[in-house]
């Protein structure tokens, strides 16, 4: 069952990998969500935000071998994942490229509550 514990959290960490590049620029932010980032406090957010899902795919990726971690990584994704999801919820006119990651939180959710089962029951 660690096998399957780890492909399912590094499926889930892949996911949030992506978005890293963002901190590399705003035009590479505007590539990846369809959105400008026109100022430079904007860009820093989402740079910053980028800088952090790079931290969240590491801790996943780390969960994979360090168990005691497992708690944290879990929550941390499923929290940052349900909360965009939340959030996107009430917004009906998202572009395509923000409709593509609510898609791809759908699927880590899946995959991480899938680890979770397997975690607790496996």
């Amino acid at each position: 069952m660690e096998i399957a514990f780890g492909v399912l959290v590094i499926a889930a960490a892949l996911i949030h990998v992506p978005p890293v590049v963002g901190a590399l620029g705003p035009e590479r932010v505007t590539a990846m969500y369809g959105v400008r980032a026109d100022s430079p406090e904007l860009a820093l957010l989402l740079r910053h935000r980028a800088i952090l899902f790079g931290i969240l795919a590491g801790l996943l990726i780390a969960c994979a071998w360090i168990t005691d971690l497992r708690p944290a990584a879990l929550t941390a994704a499923l929290v940052s994942d349900t909360t965009f999801l939340a959030l996107a919820h009430p917004a009906t006119a998202l572009n395509d490229p923000v409709r593509r990651v609510v898609r791809a939180d759908i699927v880590s959710i899946a995959l991480l509550l899938a680890a979770v089962v397997v975690a607790l029951f496996g």
